[in-house]
């Protein structure tokens, strides 16, 4: 049998997205990497500017996660390079900083940046970036058939205080005697063990 007449497994032709992570910290490349991995991204790291550079001459990923602050070339600067490369000028930058305020996001926006995220990105940052950047695909919205069965859905009538009164007072009178007779059986029980325990001092 040659290869081509293997069954093929179709769940082994998908590609996966991929994004890339440009940061020098370590502990930030790895927190980041599971948060991505967790959308089934495949994600390559690079730890300068430069090397992210390098890294765009021969690969395309899908989405670009850039730090600010880096040692060599700066995230903003990096990012100005990348969006004049017609090649990859297309490929989502999201630069995300420890900085705050309005000052840094127009910045990095100005430098070409299409998103701008906190250092301390929560999942659902990442969540919602990479569902706007159509990298994963967002939650679909209900079908009108869906939507139609809730309307159509039978409407439970209300009830009144002695409607409810009416029904919940047989129950209560039920357990009342059940707990009447389990506590008249285990006085006698409990009177029977005292009258043992006197009659053997």
């Amino acid at each position: 049998m040659c290869s081509s007449d293997l069954p093929v497994d179709r769940e082994w032709m998908v590609t996966l997205k991929r994004a890339l992570i440009v940061d020098d910290s370590k502990s930030a490349r790895v927190v980041l990497t599971r948060l991505l991995e967790k959308h089934d991204l495949a994600v390559e790291t690079r730890e300068s500017a430069e090397g992210a550079l390098e890294y765009l001459e021969q690969n395309r990923p899908d989405v670009i996660f850039m730090d600010h602050v880096m040692t060599g070339m700066d995230g903003l600067s990096a990012v100005q390079l990348i969006k004049k490369d017609p090649l990859v000028a297309s490929i989502p930058v999201l630069m995300y900083t420890s900085q705050e305020g309005d000052v840094y996001a127009d910045a990095a926006k100005a430098s070409g940046a299409d998103g701008v995220l906190p250092k301390q990105m929560s999942p659902a940052d990442i969540s919602d970036a990479l569902v706007r950047f159509k990298v994963i695909p967002g939650r679909a919205a209900p079908s009108a058939e869906a939507a139609k069965s809730a309307t159509d859905a039978p409407v439970v009538p209300s009830l009144s205080a002695a409607d409810i009164r009416g029904a919940v007072e047989p129950l209560v009178r039920d357990q009342a005697g059940d707990l009447r007779r389990f506590l008249g059986h285990e006085m006698a029980s409990l009177e029977i063990k005292l009258s043992a325990d006197r009659k053997s001092t």
